[in-house]
């Protein structure tokens, strides 16, 4: 008898059984669900990229985070990570290899422009995303709260703007 096969049928069919959400996930997985479904925060280098005709560039770089501390630039182009060429990757795969754990060495062959390819050694720090990315009075007295995610810490992070909004007596809020 192959055990795991076994559990994960059992699992199976009792999720089949709940309700069309509810979801296992492997214990073996659960860094990678939590980086993309819970969290907020990750390891990462700051930096913002894109894809285009099979070159990833980076599109902005976040103040004082590892990115701009190693001087590097928006529209760079990133040649490999960690010794993976990015040739052909497009912007998911990519960014799975520039995150990790919160102080990990990561190694960046970078290219900008027709200069010679410059390998640059980071250390990833702390990403934190706000859920709420803006919050404010807009259209005279009307509150805005911008939620982009619905993450860890989403609750506090609306209860927080609601409160600055409401010492502005808006006569409306729109989130």
């Amino acid at each position: 008898i192959n055990s795991a096969k076994m559990i994960k049928t059992g699992v199976d069919a009792m999720l089949d059984g709940l309700d069309p959400y509810t979801e296992f996930v492997p214990e073996s997985e659960i860094e990678d669900y939590k980086l993309h479904y819970v969290s907020t925060q990750y390891g990462g280098i700051g930096a913002g990229i894109f894809a285009r005709e099979g070159k990833v560039y980076v599109s902005d770089v976040f103040e004082g985070f590892p990115a701009q501390k190693a001087d590097i630039r928006a529209g760079d182009r990133l040649v490999k990570i960690n010794n993976v060429d990015l040739t052909g990757k497009n912007n998911d795969q990519v960014s799975q290899l520039l995150k990790g754990s919160k102080g990990a060495a990561i190694k960046l062959l970078i290219r900008r422009g027709d200069a010679e390819a410059v390998e640059k050694n980071l250390v990833r720090d702390e990403i934190k995303q706000p859920n709420v990315t803006y919050y404010g009075m807009v259209d005279g007295n009307m509150g805005y709260i911008k939620l982009d995610k619905f993450l860890e810490n989403s609750s506090d992070e609306v209860t927080t703007a609601l409160t600055n909004i409401k010492k502005n007596n808006p006569s409306g809020i729109i989130l």
